[in-house]
């Protein structure tokens, strides 16, 4: 936790990046939830060869879309 706090300061790597906390338990309040379901629901009834197709699969759909959430 302090690492990733001081790669979040100013002037460094990731100082454009900032923690957002969630409550806990409560998966209707964070973005990410919705990214998850999105995804799945759209590559969930192929089947496809092999774990790497279904990763790709998942990896493509994501990419593809701009996921509009407000915090």
């Amino acid at each position: 936790n302090q690492l990733l706090r001081v790669e979040l300061a100013q002037g460094e790597t990731l100082q454009d990046v900032h923690l957002i906390s969630f409550p806990p338990y409560a998966p209707d309040h964070n973005p990410v939830e919705h990214v998850w379901n999105d995804a799945k629901n759209a590559i969930s009834n192929v089947q496809r060869d092999d774990f790497e197709s279904t990763v790709a699969a998942f990896e493509a759909h994501i990419r593809s879309r701009l996921f509009d959430y407000k915090i």
